[in-house]
């Protein structure tokens, strides 16, 4: 069931992009999270008759529904409706304006502004996003409350870390 829902992921992934074509992000995402929804409420209702064998394995199909209703509308879509609204906004209002020659004239100094805004980007990201790679979900948990920096995720010794205090 597991190679089979990641290839459901895949598959869902793959459907978005068409589907975002032809149907507005709107619809796809209320009627994805009207599915999913209800697709839940069934798994739940189903365990009060997990008694019968059957159950649980309409349960995982229908996760494997759940999961590709997911990947073909709410899980890309938030995406693009997020990047969609705010790049709108740059693109097709300020930057006319910026690159445009009889307002900013900015040309190829606009990438100043969006190199500023990386560069702010990349160093939030550098303070804030730790290594999580080859820690258990526990570690993680450990080390944010024990306010770790994030730069320091990778190294920490946790077996060592409560010695000599």
């Amino acid at each position: 069931m597991g190679v089979g829902n990641t290839a459901l992921d895949f598959v869902g992934t793959c459907l978005s992009w068409p589907l975002m074509t032809y149907i507005g992000r709107r619809t796809i995402y209320l009627t994805g999270m009207a599915f999913m929804t209800t697709f839940l409420f069934i798994i739940a209702f189903l365990d009060f008759g997990r008694s019968h064998s059957g159950v649980v394995w309409a349960q995982a199909s229908l996760m494997d529904v759940w999961t590709f209703t997911y990947q073909s509308t709410v899980g890309p879509i938030c995406f693009v409706l997020i990047s969609e609204a705010f790049d709108c906004i740059i693109f097709t209002v300020a930057m006319p304006y910026m690159l445009g020659s009889g307002q900013g004239n900015w040309r190829g100094k606009a990438g100043f502004l969006f190199g500023a805004i990386s560069a702010a980007y990349s160093a939030w990201r550098w303070m804030r996003i730790p290594e999580t790679k080859g820690r258990t979900f526990e570690e993680l948990d450990i080390l944010f409350e024990k306010k770790v920096p994030s730069g320091q995720f990778k190294k920490y010794d946790l077996i060592h870390a409560g010695e000599g205090a």
